[in-house]
């Protein structure tokens, strides 16, 4: 609702919304002592990569962000061709918000149950990259729309549901792994590793989907949703194939 307002003011609530969750956090979170070690700042990273499983299992993982980032890039830019309108963005980001909301706990609660982390998040990552299916099939089919066309939205709104199953499956059970193949004593540095590894790789992706998303053409308007297919895909095969071999445990 406040896209179709004033991007300003869009980001003026999330200023003012972090601010907050700072502020809350500041106060309520316990404090605890920090245990020092003599290793220093390399002695910790040389740590970190020389743990080969859990670098792997970062390789693997970057692919959710490498995805996630496409909800401000790739789909937005399907919806806002298909419709000819940008205030479909705001009912993108609605589905994806609400199902979301609906779905994150009921689905990781029954995906915990069944299945181990290592499978959870592989299932997960597949899921995200099968949310660019409908995208990649209906790209070359519609046409650029000149006026508002709500139905041709369609294919986009599916894949984010999609995506979103899979962000519930993939996440939650990422965040429980990481401290496992990692260790507590530098649970900081291991997270720190995970992520800056993954901005890296979710940069590069982006990088290369914008690319993608430049060249004219109805036949390569399924390039860059294919693309993030694979991405996907890789990254569950990878981490299926860390689950099976034992290394998740």
């Amino acid at each position: 609702m406040l896209l179709a307002v004033d991007f300003r003011l869009v980001a003026a609530v999330a200023c003012v919304t972090f601010l907050l969750l700072t502020v809350a956090q500041a106060l309520v979170l316990p404090r605890h002592p920090v245990e020092t070690h003599g290793e220093g700042v390399l002695g910790s990273w040389g740590t970190v990569v020389r743990n080969r499983r859990f670098v792997a299992f970062t390789l693997c993982g970057s692919a959710y962000f490498a995805l996630y980032n496409q909800v401000y890039l790739v789909l937005p830019l399907e919806a806002q061709r298909v419709t000819g309108t940008p205030a479909v963005v705001g009912v993108l980001f609605a589905v994806s918000t609400v199902a979301g909301v609906v779905l994150y706990v009921r689905v990781a609660a029954w995906a915990g149950s069944r299945w181990p982390p290592g499978t959870c998040v592989a299932a997960g990552l597949a899921l995200m990259g099968a949310g660019f299916v409908p995208v990649a099939i209906s790209a070359p089919l519609l046409p650029t729309a000149t006026g508002l066309t709500p139905a041709a939205a369609l294919p986009v709104l599916a894949g984010a549901v999609v995506f979103t199953f899979g962000i519930a499956l993939a996440n939650p059970f990422t965040m429980q792994l990481l401290p496992v193949l990692g260790s507590e004593r530098l649970v900081g540095t291991y997270y720190g590793f995970y992520y800056l590894v993954s901005a890296v790789v979710a940069a590069a992706v982006s990088a290369a989907a914008g690319a993608l998303l430049d060249v004219s053409g109805p036949a390569w308007r399924a390039a860059a949703p294919l693309a993030l297919v694979a991405v996907g895909f890789v990254g569950a095969a990878g981490t299926a194939l860390m689950q099976r071999r034992g290394q998740l445990t």
